[in-house]
């Protein structure tokens, strides 16, 4: 069983990253078993994509650990951050936002021009 204390507690990617170092699994093995890519898993890995349940699940199978195991060496922080497709979300509408404001606007009954909607 591995364990953790409070300093040792890492971002999702870190933690995958510790697990692959401890195991040093085969590379084809390991995607083949995750059924990905070695690069979409790497990228999960570098914490630029969120790790799925599912994905989860198969990461705590290969390695025969508990998935609570893998959850005990997340930090609190990262537990309790947002998740990376909302954050997007909320940037793309923060930028359409930002996007119409700044737009142009033509009243056609004055052809003047306007600022923003």
């Amino acid at each position: 069983m591995l364990t953790f204390s409070p300093p040792d507690r890492l971002t999702v990617g870190q933690a995958l990253a510790k697990l692959r170092a401890i195991y040093q699994p085969d590379n084809t093995a390991f995607s083949q078993a995750l059924r990905t890519s070695y690069t979409t898993y790497l990228k999960t890995e570098r914490d630029q994509r969120e790790l799925s349940f599912l994905m989860a699940l198969k990461i705590c199978k290969f390695y025969k650990i508990d998935i609570h195991d893998l959850v005990v060496m997340l930090s609190d922080e990262e537990l309790d951050r947002r998740d990376q497709s909302v954050i997007r979300a909320q940037e793309k509408r923060d930028r359409k936002k930002a996007e119409a404001e700044s737009a142009k606007v033509i009243d056609l009954a004055t052809g003047k021009i306007k600022q923003g909607i």
